[in-house]
């Protein structure tokens, strides 16, 4: 795409179905157009919907000529992500393939995902040069939907504390004294195997940075709030591949990191 590429305008006002839109976005990757952002958001989210199906479908086709799996490119993507010491997604292609999510991986993610599969870059980029602003806008929502959870886990207090008496998780021994550095702990932590795959269930005490990073692995829940010297109190548990239990416990633990786990 160049600095002088035209760009084409959906009308506002003017309907179109998806298989129209999906021709427009068709014709204007062939003459190397630019798709403006439409006026309406929802027409800008049917036109990334549109797009999304594009990408995905030519991801798909791309996985079947390669002869492996959506958990194998996973695995894949997860060591190109600690490569490029980037947080690491757990089902990034699984979300790129995933009609419900809608997800367009970025740049370096089109790069990474080529690197993979038997696909040429520009075929699984064409929301880069024809809706650039795209992920503009999908960053804009994942930002807010992280904005919402936020505010929905920690609610401003606004009235006077009141004397009340309350339970609470026992602060473990096992968690250092405030040090600059993110305090975890997870004595409690038990990790199964049975026919489903890995399993881990237990509480995890953190900062909400350390949190953040472990939700890229597995699903948490925020059970206490920090208080004081304490740090957060969360739930864990869910299914996780053998990688990410390893990049679990360097994430907990500090033990180094695992670019790649044989499978076969």
């Amino acid at each position: 795409m160049t600095e002088h590429a035209q760009t084409r305008t959906i009308i506002p006002g003017q309907d179109h179905d998806d298989r129209e839109l999906m021709q427009i976005v068709l014709h204007s990757e062939k003459e190397g157009r630019i798709v403006d952002r439409p006026a309406r958001a929802p027409v800008a989210r049917q036109l990334r919907r549109v797009v999304h199906s594009i990408v995905a479908q030519r991801l798909i086709e791309a996985r079947n000529r390669s002869g492996i799996n959506n958990e194998r490119i996973n695995a894949l993507m997860h060591s190109l992500y600690l490569e490029r010491r980037r947080d690491p997604k757990g089902w990034a292609f699984s979300n790129s393939v995933a009609k419900k999510n809608t997800y367009l991986p970025d740049e370096e993610e089109v790069e990474m995902l080529a690197s993979i599969l038997p696909v040429d870059i520009a075929d699984i980029s064409i929301h880069l040069k024809v809706v650039p602003w795209a992920l503009e806008d999908q960053k804009a929502e994942h930002d807010e939907r992280r904005r919402k959870e936020n505010a929905r886990r920690n609610p401003i207090q606004t009235k006077e504390p009141t004397m009340t008496t309350t339970t609470s998780a026992p602060r473990p021994t096992d968690v250092p004294s405030p040090s600059g550095r993110a305090r975890t702990s997870a004595g409690d932590l038990k990790i199964s195997h049975n026919s489903d795959g890995i399993h881990v269930h237990g509480k995890v005490w953190c900062d909400r940075h350390v949190a953040q990073r472990l939700r890229m692995i597995v699903p948490l829940k925020l059970i206490q709030q920090a208080h004081g010297d304490n740090p957060w109190c969360y739930e864990m548990k869910g299914r996780v591949h053998d990688y990410q239990l390893y990049n679990l416990m360097h994430v907990l633990y500090g033990a180094p990191r695992v670019l790649k786990v044989e499978l076969d």
